[in-house]
Protein backbone atom coordinates (compact mmCIF):
# COMPACT_ATOMS: atom_id res chain seq x y z
CA UNK A 1 0.00 0.00 0.00
CA UNK A 2 1.59 3.75 -0.35
CA UNK A 3 2.79 5.14 2.16
CA UNK A 4 0.16 8.24 2.53
CA UNK A 5 -2.61 6.06 1.52
CA UNK A 6 -1.75 3.38 4.26
CA UNK A 7 -1.51 6.78 6.84
CA UNK A 8 -4.79 8.62 5.72
CA UNK A 9 -6.79 4.85 5.92
CA UNK A 10 -4.47 3.70 9.75
CA UNK A 11 -5.14 7.15 10.89
CA UNK A 12 -8.71 6.74 10.46
CA UNK A 13 -9.44 4.11 12.25
CA UNK A 14 -6.69 4.92 14.84
CA UNK A 15 -8.58 8.19 15.67
CA UNK A 16 -11.91 6.55 15.30
CA UNK A 17 -10.76 4.00 17.95
CA UNK A 18 -9.45 6.81 20.05
CA UNK A 19 -13.16 8.41 20.29
CA UNK A 20 -14.61 5.65 21.05
CA UNK A 21 -12.65 4.40 23.71
CA UNK A 22 -13.15 8.45 25.42
CA UNK A 23 -16.51 8.23 24.32
CA UNK A 24 -18.89 7.07 27.39
CA UNK A 25 -22.40 5.97 27.00
CA UNK A 26 -24.60 9.75 27.68
CA UNK A 27 -27.68 7.61 28.91
CA UNK A 28 -26.15 5.72 30.93
CA UNK A 29 -24.26 8.85 32.85
CA UNK A 30 -27.97 10.37 33.41
CA UNK A 31 -28.40 12.28 30.49
CA UNK A 32 -31.62 13.79 30.40
CA UNK A 33 -33.27 13.23 26.84
CA UNK A 34 -37.10 13.87 28.46
CA UNK A 35 -38.65 15.38 30.98
CA UNK A 36 -39.88 13.01 33.99
CA UNK A 37 -43.42 13.32 34.84
CA UNK A 38 -42.80 13.47 38.33
CA UNK A 39 -41.15 17.06 38.17
CA UNK A 40 -44.50 18.24 37.65
CA UNK A 41 -47.31 18.90 39.99
CA UNK A 42 -50.13 19.37 37.85
CA UNK A 43 -51.30 16.70 36.86
CA UNK A 44 -52.50 17.55 33.49
CA UNK A 45 -48.55 18.22 33.16
CA UNK A 46 -47.82 15.02 34.27
CA UNK A 47 -50.30 13.38 31.98
CA UNK A 48 -48.41 14.86 28.90
CA UNK A 49 -44.62 14.58 30.15
CA UNK A 50 -46.31 10.34 30.05
CA UNK A 51 -47.59 11.39 26.23
CA UNK A 52 -44.56 12.76 25.16
CA UNK A 53 -43.22 9.17 25.41
CA UNK A 54 -45.00 8.16 22.65
CA UNK A 55 -43.96 8.04 19.01
CA UNK A 56 -43.93 10.60 15.98
CA UNK A 57 -43.43 10.89 12.41
CA UNK A 58 -39.62 11.72 11.92
CA UNK A 59 -39.65 12.62 15.65
CA UNK A 60 -41.36 15.73 14.61
CA UNK A 61 -43.54 15.72 17.61
CA UNK A 62 -45.92 17.94 16.13
CA UNK A 63 -48.10 18.46 19.10
CA UNK A 64 -49.17 21.50 20.51
CA UNK A 65 -50.99 21.72 24.01
CA UNK A 66 -53.92 24.39 25.07
CA UNK A 67 -54.06 24.33 29.07
CA UNK A 68 -57.73 24.45 30.44
CA UNK A 69 -57.09 24.20 33.67
CA UNK A 70 -54.68 21.57 35.97
CA UNK A 71 -57.01 18.63 34.79
CA UNK A 72 -57.61 19.48 31.33
CA UNK A 73 -56.55 20.31 28.03
CA UNK A 74 -57.00 20.65 24.23
CA UNK A 75 -54.74 18.74 22.02
CA UNK A 76 -53.59 19.97 18.53
CA UNK A 77 -51.35 19.37 15.72
CA UNK A 78 -48.32 21.80 15.13
CA UNK A 79 -48.83 22.97 12.05
CA UNK A 80 -44.88 24.35 11.82
CA UNK A 81 -44.28 20.61 12.09
CA UNK A 82 -46.02 19.08 9.22
CA UNK A 83 -44.05 16.66 7.08
CA UNK A 84 -45.57 18.02 3.54
CA UNK A 85 -43.17 16.15 1.01
CA UNK A 86 -43.45 12.73 2.24
CA UNK A 87 -47.28 13.08 4.62
CA UNK A 88 -48.85 15.39 1.80
CA UNK A 89 -52.35 14.37 3.67
CA UNK A 90 -50.92 14.63 7.36
CA UNK A 91 -52.11 10.92 7.78
CA UNK A 92 -48.53 9.80 9.26
CA UNK A 93 -49.32 13.08 12.03
CA UNK A 94 -52.39 12.30 12.74
CA UNK A 95 -51.14 8.85 13.55
CA UNK A 96 -48.87 10.62 16.03
CA UNK A 97 -51.44 12.32 17.76
CA UNK A 98 -53.38 8.78 18.31
CA UNK A 99 -50.26 7.01 19.69
CA UNK A 100 -49.95 10.35 22.11
CA UNK A 101 -53.32 9.75 23.23
CA UNK A 102 -53.35 6.49 23.97
CA UNK A 103 -49.75 7.01 25.98
CA UNK A 104 -51.40 9.64 27.95
CA UNK A 105 -54.48 7.78 28.50
CA UNK A 106 -52.41 4.31 29.90
CA UNK A 107 -50.00 6.63 31.78
CA UNK A 108 -52.97 8.34 33.69
CA UNK A 109 -53.29 5.01 35.39
CA UNK A 110 -49.66 5.67 36.74
CA UNK A 111 -50.14 8.97 38.05
CA UNK A 112 -54.30 8.10 40.08
CA UNK A 113 -56.55 9.54 37.23
CA UNK A 114 -58.44 8.44 34.56
CA UNK A 115 -58.56 10.29 30.98
CA UNK A 116 -61.73 11.30 29.39
CA UNK A 117 -60.77 11.24 25.79
CA UNK A 118 -63.19 13.20 23.04
CA UNK A 119 -61.27 13.04 20.03
CA UNK A 120 -62.48 16.04 17.24
CA UNK A 121 -64.47 17.68 19.72
CA UNK A 122 -65.53 20.59 16.93
CA UNK A 123 -65.49 18.40 14.45
CA UNK A 124 -63.32 16.90 11.22
CA UNK A 125 -61.16 19.44 9.56
CA UNK A 126 -59.64 20.24 6.03
CA UNK A 127 -55.38 20.74 5.83
CA UNK A 128 -55.89 24.53 6.09
CA UNK A 129 -57.29 24.23 9.12
CA UNK A 130 -54.64 22.13 10.79
CA UNK A 131 -53.70 23.34 14.54
CA UNK A 132 -56.50 25.81 14.26
CA UNK A 133 -59.02 22.98 15.20
CA UNK A 134 -58.45 20.70 18.29
CA UNK A 135 -57.82 16.92 17.31
CA UNK A 136 -58.75 15.64 20.87
CA UNK A 137 -59.79 17.45 24.59
CA UNK A 138 -58.58 15.34 27.34
CA UNK A 139 -60.34 15.70 31.14
CA UNK A 140 -58.52 14.09 33.74
CA UNK A 141 -60.79 12.75 36.97
CA UNK A 142 -59.38 11.46 40.30
CA UNK A 143 -58.98 7.09 39.82
CA UNK A 144 -59.43 5.86 43.55
CA UNK A 145 -58.47 1.96 42.96
CA UNK A 146 -54.67 3.12 42.28
CA UNK A 147 -54.62 0.33 39.94
CA UNK A 148 -51.78 1.34 37.00
CA UNK A 149 -52.27 -0.84 33.49
CA UNK A 150 -50.63 -3.30 32.54
CA UNK A 151 -48.58 -1.65 29.80
CA UNK A 152 -47.83 1.34 32.23
CA UNK A 153 -43.47 0.67 32.75
CA UNK A 154 -43.74 -0.54 28.84
CA UNK A 155 -44.35 3.23 27.78
CA UNK A 156 -40.43 4.53 29.29
CA UNK A 157 -38.75 1.48 27.85
CA UNK A 158 -40.47 1.32 24.42
CA UNK A 159 -38.41 2.16 21.77
CA UNK A 160 -38.18 2.16 17.86
CA UNK A 161 -35.69 -0.65 16.85
CA UNK A 162 -34.57 0.06 13.21
CA UNK A 163 -31.10 -2.27 13.88
CA UNK A 164 -30.55 -5.98 12.59
CA UNK A 165 -32.88 -8.19 14.68
CA UNK A 166 -31.74 -11.45 15.93
CA UNK A 167 -33.14 -15.20 16.10
CA UNK A 168 -36.22 -17.12 14.65
CA UNK A 169 -39.48 -15.89 13.36
CA UNK A 170 -42.15 -14.42 15.40
CA UNK A 171 -44.43 -17.41 15.57
CA UNK A 172 -48.40 -17.33 15.35
CA UNK A 173 -48.59 -18.12 19.17
CA UNK A 174 -46.00 -15.32 20.10
CA UNK A 175 -48.06 -13.02 18.41
CA UNK A 176 -51.14 -14.25 19.65
CA UNK A 177 -50.17 -13.34 23.10
CA UNK A 178 -48.88 -9.83 21.63
CA UNK A 179 -52.61 -9.41 20.67
CA UNK A 180 -53.96 -10.74 24.18
CA UNK A 181 -51.79 -8.13 25.64
CA UNK A 182 -53.34 -5.31 23.54
CA UNK A 183 -56.64 -3.83 22.15
CA UNK A 184 -56.87 -3.71 18.61
CA UNK A 185 -60.56 -1.47 18.64
CA UNK A 186 -60.59 0.83 15.77
CA UNK A 187 -58.46 -1.41 13.07
CA UNK A 188 -57.75 -4.82 11.78
CA UNK A 189 -54.62 -6.61 12.08
CA UNK A 190 -52.47 -8.67 9.81
CA UNK A 191 -49.92 -10.34 10.29
CA UNK A 192 -47.50 -11.79 8.19
CA UNK A 193 -44.70 -14.49 9.34
CA UNK A 194 -44.47 -17.11 6.31
CA UNK A 195 -41.32 -16.66 4.55
CA UNK A 196 -42.45 -16.55 1.32
CA UNK A 197 -44.37 -13.49 2.43
CA UNK A 198 -41.95 -11.78 4.34
CA UNK A 199 -39.83 -11.64 1.13
CA UNK A 200 -42.68 -10.12 -0.73
CA UNK A 201 -43.12 -7.30 2.07
CA UNK A 202 -39.27 -6.84 2.30
CA UNK A 203 -38.84 -6.52 -1.94
CA UNK A 204 -42.04 -3.90 -1.60
CA UNK A 205 -40.49 -2.16 1.36
CA UNK A 206 -37.15 -2.22 -0.25
CA UNK A 207 -38.28 -0.58 -3.46
CA UNK A 208 -40.12 1.71 -1.59
CA UNK A 209 -37.10 3.21 0.32
CA UNK A 210 -35.05 3.01 -2.58
CA UNK A 211 -37.44 5.56 -4.01
CA UNK A 212 -37.53 7.77 -1.46
CA UNK A 213 -33.66 8.00 -1.47
CA UNK A 214 -33.72 9.07 -4.84
CA UNK A 215 -36.64 11.30 -4.49
CA UNK A 216 -34.61 14.79 -3.89
CA UNK A 217 -37.64 16.72 -2.07
CA UNK A 218 -38.29 13.26 -0.31
CA UNK A 219 -34.91 12.46 0.77
CA UNK A 220 -34.23 16.75 1.61
CA UNK A 221 -37.40 16.57 3.62
CA UNK A 222 -35.20 13.92 6.01
CA UNK A 223 -32.15 15.71 5.99
CA UNK A 224 -34.19 18.58 7.22
CA UNK A 225 -35.36 16.45 10.19
CA UNK A 226 -31.64 15.07 11.21
CA UNK A 227 -29.61 16.56 13.94
CA UNK A 228 -26.14 15.47 12.72
CA UNK A 229 -24.00 15.95 16.04
CA UNK A 230 -24.25 15.30 19.84
CA UNK A 231 -24.71 18.38 20.65
CA UNK A 232 -27.73 19.51 18.23
CA UNK A 233 -29.26 16.81 19.03
CA UNK A 234 -29.42 17.51 22.54
CA UNK A 235 -30.07 20.61 22.21
CA UNK A 236 -32.88 20.43 19.79
CA UNK A 237 -34.60 16.98 21.12
CA UNK A 238 -36.68 16.13 18.22
CA UNK A 239 -35.64 14.60 14.82
CA UNK A 240 -33.55 11.63 13.80
CA UNK A 241 -30.23 10.64 13.95
CA UNK A 242 -27.65 8.69 13.14
CA UNK A 243 -27.99 6.61 16.73
CA UNK A 244 -31.60 5.95 16.23
CA UNK A 245 -31.18 5.07 12.60
CA UNK A 246 -29.18 1.80 14.37
CA UNK A 247 -25.65 2.96 13.88
CA UNK A 248 -22.93 2.56 16.22
CA UNK A 249 -19.47 2.05 16.61
CA UNK A 250 -17.11 2.63 13.76
CA UNK A 251 -19.88 2.62 11.79
CA UNK A 252 -20.93 5.68 13.79
CA UNK A 253 -17.72 7.69 13.71
CA UNK A 254 -17.37 7.33 9.50
CA UNK A 255 -20.87 8.05 9.13
CA UNK A 256 -20.23 11.98 11.30
CA UNK A 257 -17.18 11.67 9.93
CA UNK A 258 -18.42 11.95 6.24
CA UNK A 259 -22.08 13.41 6.39
CA UNK A 260 -22.55 16.85 6.81
CA UNK A 261 -25.85 18.63 6.77
CA UNK A 262 -25.53 20.36 3.37
CA UNK A 263 -27.99 19.08 0.26
CA UNK A 264 -24.56 17.92 -1.63
CA UNK A 265 -23.27 15.85 1.09
CA UNK A 266 -26.58 14.32 2.38
CA UNK A 267 -27.94 13.60 -1.43
CA UNK A 268 -24.45 12.63 -2.85
CA UNK A 269 -24.10 8.57 -4.51
CA UNK A 270 -22.00 7.41 -1.25
CA UNK A 271 -24.15 8.61 1.37
CA UNK A 272 -27.51 7.12 0.09
CA UNK A 273 -26.30 3.93 -1.42
CA UNK A 274 -24.71 3.32 2.71
CA UNK A 275 -28.49 4.94 4.09
CA UNK A 276 -30.08 2.35 1.82
CA UNK A 277 -27.28 -0.39 2.56
CA UNK A 278 -28.28 0.31 6.60
CA UNK A 279 -32.07 0.26 6.19
CA UNK A 280 -31.53 -3.43 3.98
CA UNK A 281 -29.39 -4.82 6.07
CA UNK A 282 -32.42 -4.40 8.53
CA UNK A 283 -35.19 -5.15 6.97
CA UNK A 284 -33.67 -8.75 5.88
CA UNK A 285 -33.67 -9.58 9.32
CA UNK A 286 -37.43 -8.88 9.64
CA UNK A 287 -38.71 -11.86 11.55
CA UNK A 288 -42.18 -11.11 10.89
CA UNK A 289 -44.55 -8.04 9.15
CA UNK A 290 -47.68 -6.71 11.07
CA UNK A 291 -49.99 -4.22 8.95
CA UNK A 292 -53.23 -2.29 10.31
CA UNK A 293 -55.99 -1.50 7.85
CA UNK A 294 -58.95 0.75 8.07
CA UNK A 295 -62.11 0.42 6.14
CA UNK A 296 -61.76 4.03 5.39
CA UNK A 297 -59.45 6.56 5.55
CA UNK A 298 -60.72 9.49 7.90
CA UNK A 299 -59.32 11.83 10.13
CA UNK A 300 -61.16 9.67 13.28
CA UNK A 301 -59.90 6.41 11.47
CA UNK A 302 -56.24 8.18 11.67
CA UNK A 303 -56.08 9.24 15.09
CA UNK A 304 -58.03 5.97 16.54
CA UNK A 305 -55.80 3.75 14.50
CA UNK A 306 -52.35 4.88 15.80
CA UNK A 307 -54.18 4.21 19.33
CA UNK A 308 -54.15 0.84 18.28
CA UNK A 309 -50.70 0.58 16.98
CA UNK A 310 -49.03 2.31 20.31
CA UNK A 311 -51.10 -0.64 22.13
CA UNK A 312 -49.34 -3.01 19.82
CA UNK A 313 -46.15 -1.62 20.60
CA UNK A 314 -46.22 -1.60 24.02
CA UNK A 315 -47.01 -5.22 24.03
CA UNK A 316 -44.39 -6.15 22.15
CA UNK A 317 -41.94 -3.74 24.70
CA UNK A 318 -43.42 -5.84 27.36
CA UNK A 319 -42.80 -9.42 25.48
CA UNK A 320 -38.76 -8.68 24.99
CA UNK A 321 -39.55 -7.66 21.40
CA UNK A 322 -38.82 -4.58 19.04
CA UNK A 323 -40.86 -2.75 15.72
CA UNK A 324 -39.23 -0.76 13.09
CA UNK A 325 -42.26 1.28 11.28
CA UNK A 326 -41.73 0.98 7.40
CA UNK A 327 -44.16 3.36 5.67
CA UNK A 328 -42.57 4.61 2.83
CA UNK A 329 -44.67 2.25 0.59
CA UNK A 330 -48.09 3.71 2.09
CA UNK A 331 -46.92 7.38 1.64
CA UNK A 332 -49.50 9.10 -0.84
CA UNK A 333 -47.20 11.47 -3.23
CA UNK A 334 -46.79 10.24 -6.91
CA UNK A 335 -43.44 8.54 -6.98
CA UNK A 336 -44.57 6.18 -4.89
CA UNK A 337 -48.31 4.90 -6.90
CA UNK A 338 -46.86 2.07 -8.15
CA UNK A 339 -45.01 0.83 -5.19
CA UNK A 340 -48.36 1.82 -3.19
CA UNK A 341 -50.31 -0.17 -5.44
CA UNK A 342 -48.45 -3.38 -5.14
CA UNK A 343 -48.98 -3.30 -1.55
CA UNK A 344 -52.32 -2.95 -1.83
CA UNK A 345 -52.86 -5.81 -4.49
CA UNK A 346 -50.18 -8.34 -2.35
CA UNK A 347 -52.27 -7.63 1.20
CA UNK A 348 -55.60 -7.43 -0.77
CA UNK A 349 -56.89 -4.24 -0.24
CA UNK A 350 -59.90 -3.07 -1.89
CA UNK A 351 -62.60 -0.26 -2.45
CA UNK A 352 -61.96 2.15 0.45
CA UNK A 353 -60.03 0.70 2.82
CA UNK A 354 -56.57 1.87 3.57
CA UNK A 355 -53.11 0.22 5.44
CA UNK A 356 -52.54 2.89 7.94
CA UNK A 357 -48.89 1.01 9.23
CA UNK A 358 -46.82 -1.97 8.40
CA UNK A 359 -43.76 -2.54 10.51
CA UNK A 360 -41.55 -5.07 11.07
CA UNK A 361 -40.77 -6.65 14.43
CA UNK A 362 -38.44 -8.86 16.03
CA UNK A 363 -35.46 -9.33 18.51
CA UNK A 364 -32.46 -7.11 18.60
CA UNK A 365 -30.51 -5.58 21.27
CA UNK A 366 -31.20 -2.87 23.72
CA UNK A 367 -31.35 0.70 20.78
CA UNK A 368 -31.06 4.31 21.22
CA UNK A 369 -33.09 6.58 23.22
CA UNK A 370 -34.37 9.11 21.06
CA UNK A 371 -34.93 12.48 22.61
CA UNK A 372 -38.31 14.44 23.87
CA UNK A 373 -38.25 18.23 23.95
CA UNK A 374 -39.04 19.83 26.82
CA UNK A 375 -43.11 19.78 27.96
CA UNK A 376 -43.14 23.69 27.81
CA UNK A 377 -41.91 23.90 24.80
CA UNK A 378 -45.32 22.16 23.41
CA UNK A 379 -47.65 24.45 25.52
CA UNK A 380 -49.32 27.28 23.66
CA UNK A 381 -49.33 30.82 26.04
Amino acid sequence: MERRKFIQTTGTFVVASTILACTSNTEANGEIRRDNYNDFQSPILKAIAIGLNAPSAHNTQAWKFKIISDKEMMLYVDETRLLPETDQPARQIHISCGCFLEALSIGCSGIGYTAEISVLPEGSYSLTEIGKKPVALVKLSENTTSIKHPLFHAIFQRRTNRTVYEGNLISVKEFDQLASHSKTLHSKTKFINEPKEIDTYKSICGKAMDIEHHTLTKNEETRKMFRFTVKEAATQRDGLTFEANGLNGIGLFLARLFTSNTTESWNNASSVDKGLENFINGLNSSKAFVMWTTPTNTLLDQINVGRDIYQFSLALTRNGLYMHPLNQAIQEYNEMTEIRSELDKVAGISNSEKIQMIVRIGRAEKPFESYRRPVDKFLLK
